[in-house]
């Protein structure tokens, strides 16, 4: 059961934060959503904070896996806009991050995703890749 309800945990937060702000979804609205206890949802995860970085992160992995490694740089940034464009769970978090003064780069900078767009500003001259990319 164990991978079942953390599945189920991000699968409902992804679909919430889809269709509404980060800031308005609470552990409580998760837990109701994904119909399991509150107690449930924090043991799984600890906080908010936590479930939602575990989304992005399974989110980052999804589009990074969809991305050919052959790719040039412009192709890359393409493929990747459009793969965001079509993850809007993934653009809401990641601004809900920015706004909450949260640094996004602690949350993907594990993820090929983060590193090809690190590695593309790398390439462009930028002083410092990784938050670059964030």
């Amino acid at each position: 059961m164990t991978d079942d309800t953390r599945t189920l945990l991000l699968d409902t937060v992804e679909r919430m934060c889809a269709s509404m702000p980060p800031s308005e979804i609470t552990m409580r609205r998760i837990a109701a959503e994904a119909d399991v206890s509150v107690g449930l949802a924090y043991h799984y995860f600890g906080s908010k904070d936590a479930l939602f970085g575990s989304v992005l992160d399974r989110l980052a992995a999804d589009i990074a896996r969809n991305i050919a490694p052959d790719l040039g740089p412009g192709e890359v940034l393409r493929e990747v806009w459009i793969r965001l464009r079509a993850a809007p769970a993934f653009a809401r978090l990641i601004v809900w991050l920015i706004l909450e003064g949260k640094d996004v780069s602690t949350v993907m900078s594990g993820h090929p995703l983060m590193a090809q767009v690190a590695a593309q500003a790398g390439e462009r001259g930028d002083e410092d890749p990784p938050a670059a990319a964030a």
